[in-house]
């Protein structure tokens, strides 16, 4: 819904409304009052990683039942005197209870009746709702979950691909199909196809093998397919050269018989991205049919480094136990 009305920006009263953001996404949420204890630390919390909103293009403007005095008085207050010392983004001051009203989060009866729940909205450059998240009373929002929110809505907005449970920036996303389903579409990705990089870690757990884990950047694995289509994961250190027709001699497929495997082989029968090619994909029921090939210089090393199914995070163990979890 569109909203207009006072709200304190940058020390001052101004109107504010919905078309001031028309080509930007907008965060909107609600609280219930100025002074109270939940809400600085969702106000506070905000506007201290305001800069992270803007760099992607997205506006935070906040809202309560109170006046724009109180508003204006709370945020003038400093932190050790129970007020907000400064904000980063507008706040409205819904003094009739219009806008709260009509974005559904505005308490009408009980002992709390007057003041709006925790609702928060993610509003499109068009001005559509994208998401609506609404909490009780004592329990605040979190930062982190609504960032995440907003980068996966605009990488489906410029990429058409939907994005799985638990997506963050960087990993795998689904491309859409109209016959897919959860046994046998290719397209759809790592986290519906496979038990996901958890699972690969509680399985780790449940073997006792210990491992490190580290978050990075994304890089790039690849795969091999001969010319009658057979699958090969070849694995071998990073500093390792590799000829493609010396292998092919090896594997009898002859020369030039090698050559990278279609994305769309590498997703149906081991249930991974090409850049996120890893041996701990082998444990996929559709992998039963790909040959893997382990170079020595990998078996003789005192560790290794392997992705758990996302080519944003990789895992440090033993060559011995990288066997113990594929057997």
């Amino acid at each position: 819904p569109a909203f207009k009305a006072t709200a304190v920006v940058d020390g001052d009263f101004k109107t504010v409304s919905l078309d001031d953001y028309k080509g930007k996404y907008v965060v909107l949420f609600f609280y219930p009052m100025d002074w109270t204890f939940v809400c600085p630390t969702e106000i506070i919390a905000f506007s201290e990683r305001i800069q992270e909103f803007r760099d992607i293009g997205v506006e935070v403007v906040g809202a309560s039942v109170d006046s724009p005095f109180s508003h204006l008085q709370w945020i003038n207050t400093p932190r050790n005197k129970g007020g907000l010392g400064g904000l980063n983004y507008p706040l409205l001051a819904d003094l009739t209870k219009s806008i709260s009203a009509d974005y559904q989060v505005l308490i009408e009866e009980g002992e709390n009746a007057g003041v709006a729940l925790r609702g928060l909205f993610i509003i499109s450059p068009e001005g559509i709702l994208r998401q609506i998240t609404v909490n009780d009373l004592p329990v605040g929002r979190s930062v982190d979950e609504t960032l995440r929110l907003l980068k996966a809505f605009q990488f489906t907005d410029k990429h058409g691909e939907v994005c799985p449970a638990n997506w963050k920036e960087g990993e795998d996303t689904i491309k859409p199909s109209p016959k897919a389903s959860l046994d046998n579409d290719p397209d759809l990705g790592t986290q519906q196809r496979m038990a996901g990089e958890q699972d690969i870690l509680a399985r780790l757990e449940a073997l006792n093998i210990s491992f490190d884990k580290v978050q990075h950047g994304p890089v790039m694995t690849c795969d091999a397919q001969d010319k009658k289509n057979r699958l090969f994961l070849v694995t071998a250190l990073a500093e390792t050269p590799i000829s493609l027709n010396l292998l092919s001699f090896r594997l009898g497929t002859g020369k030039g018989g090698l050559r990278l495997a279609p994305a769309e082989d590498v997703v149906e029968f081991l249930g991974v991205q090409p850049g996120s090619l890893t041996p701990l994909a082998l444990s996929a029921p559709s992998a039963g049919g790909i040959a893997f090939l382990l170079d020595a210089g990998v078996q003789a090393a005192p560790k290794i480094i392997l992705h758990p199914l996302v080519n944003t995070a990789s895992l440090t163990l033993t060559p011995l136990d990288l066997e113990v979890f594929l057997r």
